[in-house]
């Protein structure tokens, strides 16, 4: 929606906290589709009957539910099939803004590539504040509350009105003053009007450093945002000029007020604005639980580079207090992989084009022993903070990527903020793709332009508060970087406090040593995940050029175990951070009336157009050779080679 305006395809929409239902009908006559809504608890009961005894659609009503029921009688879904003329109500769990309880857009499609390439999706809008008369977010008609729940949901205000007020998440408050200093230890926390909007926005800036529209859009550069001040009152980007057939701005070139929801003081959905072309940004400091977690802050009071504590922004946390913790750092790469061995007089079938994730520390290993390359197989416990960072080493190129690579993980089931860690860049949610970080030069003008990388020109040292880089001059104050992407055992976070030619200062000192090389960037994205209950496995996988990169790994599997398990190698007992074989030792319940350790097999299955038709021979389709075949084939959306070895005997 950001970079070209809503869609033309379905948009429900409803208000925070609102119970809802889907019902879908297979209209066709041929082909099944595979039903998959957004959002992480974005599931329901695969028999809904069974559990008529514990209704989890309408759970969250009257606020979050960190701890919903554990195990369902009947196994949580979040996809489903449905055939020609079969019907389904969908009870969401939870309802309007899921369990986690946020405002934004919710991705739905079928989940066969080709059809959602083609149109089959849609997005659900959930509002905070009232959509009525001359209160509106965006272009859509009037909505009302349902009658039962009417005065629950307000009108927005301007950041002014909200100075004096206090504002209350669930218990935690705070006041909103005009001047003075932040306090937020005082109770309850006293936080100046600037303070407050900041931190639910990305750095100011131009993009590019741009002062011209089309320009900043040409830029690419995701780590800032146009937004402004009028006194005390945060005001959008400059309106779109740019001619956009999904959106005309009745105000172009000019700022427009940004509207609160004035209980909470959050920002009220959607707040950015279509801009015609142009990448959305990044969430302030690459928070991955923006509208849940945007306080986030260190000892000093000052905010952190890195996420949120578990329970720091009290019942509306992502992550509850006491929550335990995973943290996983993700390299996307491109390495050649064999896929079956020699047999025989038969060669080796190998994809050349081998896309996988890997664990940062792993990547080393796997690209050495293609015994090790499959798709990335990690594992949490029940009441886990999984903290997840995302870098792509997968560079533009003319037959893959066409000069635009992208990459980002979408997960399903569990609670996560839609609005920077789903994967998808949703309506108008924030930037969750990345570019490579490793492409330091671009010798054409083709795809998209080079990221914002760069590398040290001098040695740093622990310590230290200044990096001399390469091209410092393309950064922007007040944003987050990412210093020794490749550095695995040195990589950390760091925020810009000012930048003099090439040297950059930053806010806190570094945590490690770097070395002359290390490459600097803003391309890469952090996720949280609260595993609130036993969904088993969890499926990722990315989502920016998924008819492209799934066929050669470009997925991934989180397996889900009892609360306080511990992973271990079957054949040493040594403790394991991946893998499709593990040990797991629990004295939890692991089933109906079991507990206990078990071993544990993840098969992935996958398959992938390009694999599948060498089966295709002469006369299949009857009276036909082989390469019309092959050119049919291409008619869908998967790229498939001009040649391919045919198998020696026909089936």
């Amino acid at each position: 929606a950001y970079t070209f305006g809503d869609p033309a395809t379905t948009i429900p929409r409803s208000y925070l906290g609102d119970p809802a239902k889907f019902r879908l009908v297979h209209g066709g006559s041929e082909v099944f589709h595979s039903h998959h809504p957004h959002g992480g608890s974005i599931r329901w009961p695969r028999s809904p009957r069974a559990i008529d005894e514990m209704p989890l659609w309408h759970t969250a009503k009257n606020g979050p539910v960190k701890y919903p029921v554990i195990r369902t009688k009947s196994d949580r879904v979040d996809v489903e099939v449905i055939g020609p003329s079969e019907t389904m109500d969908l009870e969401t769990e939870c309802g309007s803004g899921l369990c986690q309880q946020l405002a934004g857009d919710f991705l739905f499609h079928c989940h066969v590539a080709h059809h959602y390439i083609a149109g089959m999706w849609g997005y659900w809008r959930v509002y905070n504040t009232i959509q009525q008369g001359a209160n509106h977010n965006d272009v859509m008609p009037d909505l009302l509350e349902l009658p039962d729940r009417k005065g629950r949901i307000k009108v927005g205000v301007t950041s002014d009105e909200l100075i004096g007020k206090t504002v209350d998440w669930f218990g935690k408050q705070f006041t909103i003053i005009e001047k003075g200093k932040t306090d937020w230890k005082a109770s309850p926390a006293l936080v100046t009007v600037k303070d407050w909007v900041e931190m639910q926005f990305p750095p100011q800036g131009l993009p590019g450093h741009k002062k011209d529209e089309r320009e900043q859009t040409k830029s690419y550069d995701a780590s800032v945002l146009n937004w402004g001040w009028q006194g005390n009152r945060a005001m959008t980007e400059p309106e779109n000029t740019v001619p956009n057939p999904r959106y005309q701005s009745a105000h172009p070139n000019e700022r427009l007020p940004i509207v609160f929801e004035p209980l909470t003081g959050k920002v009220s959905w959607p707040h950015l604005k279509p801009h015609f072309g142009r990448r959305v940004p990044f969430s302030k400091g690459h928070n991955p639980s923006p509208w849940l977690e945007m306080i986030h802050l260190e000892e000093d009071g000052l905010p952190s580079s890195y996420p949120a504590k578990p329970g720091e922004n009290g019942r509306w946390s992502l992550c509850p207090e006491n929550a335990g913790s995973k943290k996983y750092n993700v390299h996307f790469i491109h390495t050649p992989m064999m896929l079956a061995d020699k047999q025989g007089n038969t060669p080796a079938i190998m994809d050349e084009g081998g896309l996988i994730y890997v664990l940062h520390e792993e990547e080393a290993a796997i690209r050495k022993n293609n015994d090790l390359k499959f798709p990335l197989v990690v594992r949490s416990n029940i009441y886990d903070c999984v903290d997840w960072m995302l870098t792509s080493e997968w560079d533009d190129d003319d037959f893959s990527n066409f000069h635009a690579s992208k990459v980002n993980t979408h997960w399903h089931f569990l609670q996560f903020d839609n609005q920077s860690s789903d994967g998808v860049i949703t309506g108008f949610s924030n930037e969750q793709s990345v570019r490579p970080f490793t492409m330091l030069e671009k010798k054409t003008d083709k795809g998209l332009p080079l990221p914002l990388n760069t590398t040290f020109t001098k040695a740093a040292k622990k310590g230290e508060r200044v990096i001399t880089v390469k091209n410092a001059a393309q950064y922007h104050p007040e944003i987050e970087i990412l210093i020794g992407a490749d550095n695995v055992g040195g990589n950390e976070v760091g925020r810009i406090k000012s930048i003099k030619g090439n040297e950059i200062t930053l806010v806190r000192p570094l945590k490690n040593d770097h070395p002359v090389k290390d490459i600097v960037t803003v391309e890469f994205v952090r996720q949280r995940f609260w595993v609130d209950s036993d969904v088993g496995t969890v499926f990722w996988h990315d989502h920016a050029l998924g008819r492209i990169t799934w066929g050669h790994g470009g997925f991934g599997t989180m397996i889900v175990e009892p609360v306080g398990s511990t992973y271990h190698n079957p054949k040493t007992g040594a403790p394991i951070r991946s893998g499709p074989l593990a040990d797991i030792r629990t004295a939890e319940p692991v089933g109906y009336g079991v507990n206990g350790s078990f071993r544990e097999l993840m098969v992935q299955l996958n398959d992938s157009v390009p694999h599948t038709i060498n089966i295709v021979t002469a006369g299949n389709p009857p009276g036909q050779p082989v390469e019309v075949a092959l050119e049919a084939g291409k008619t869908i959306s998967f790229p498939i080679p001009d040649h391919i070895k045919m198998t020696p005997m026909p089936f």
